[in-house]
C-alpha cells in the first residue's frame, strides 16, 4: 500500500512539473505572407501575392497546438483568391530554450474563381522554426503549401508574431 501511494505521488508531481515548464494556453498573432500562386484554370501565369493575416490557437503542450488563421491579400491578381481561412494541428520539437522546429497539417479555404467560384478546401502543410523572445512573445519563420488543385496552386513564406496568454 505504501508503494501504491509513492508511485502515485511521484507520478502526480512528474506530471505538474512537465505541465509547468510546457507552453500550453492560449494565444494570438500576426502573420506577413508572401504567396507564389497561379490560377490553372485562367492564364497558367504565376502571380506574387503580399498577404496580411491574423492568427489565433491553443497549445496543449509544447509539442501540439491547434491553429487557426485568416488573410487577406493586399495585391493580388484578379483570378486568384483575395481571403483565405486555414485550420492546423501544429506539432512542435523544442531545440533549446528559445529555438522549436514544427510541422503544420491542415486544411486551407480559399475561393476559386472558376465558372463554378466556390469556397473550396485543399490540404496545406509546412514547416517552420520559432524562436522565443521572451515567455510570452514568439516569432516564426515558415514555409506552407497551400494548394495543389487543377484551379489555384500556390506556395507561401511566412513570418509571424505570436504572445501567449
Amino acid at each position: 500500500m505504501k508503494i501504491k501511494h509513492t508511485l502515485f505521488v511521484s507520478m502526480a508531481a512528474m506530471t505538474l512539473s512537465f505541465s509547468a515548464l510546457s507552453d500550453d494556453g492560449f494565444y494570438l498573432g500576426t502573420i506577413y505572407s508572401t504567396v507564389r500562386a497561379a490560377d490553372e484554370s485562367v492564364d497558367k501565369s504565376t502571380h506574387n501575392i503580399s498577404n496580411l493575416g491574423l492568427q489565433a490557437g491553443y497549445s496543449f503542450n509544447q509539442h501540439f497546438a491547434l491553429e487557426g488563421r485568416y488573410f487577406y491579400a493586399v495585391n493580388r491578381s484578379s483570378s486568384l483568391p483575395q481571403h483565405q481561412s486555414q485550420i492546423y494541428a501544429k506539432a512542435s520539437y523544442p531545440l533549446n530554450d528559445t529555438f522549436s522546429i514544427y510541422a503544420l497539417a491542415g486544411v486551407n479555404f480559399a475561393k476559386e474563381y472558376s465558372a463554378s467560384s466556390q469556397n473550396k478546401g485543399y490540404f496545406s502543410g509546412g514547416a517552420g522554426v520559432s524562436y522565443s523572445f521572451t515567455d510570452k512573445l514568439k516569432g516564426s519563420l515558415e514555409y506552407v503549401s497551400l494548394a495543389q488543385s487543377k484551379f489555384y496552386k500556390g506556395n507561401a513564406v511566412n513570418i509571424g508574431l505570436s504572445y501567449f496568454f
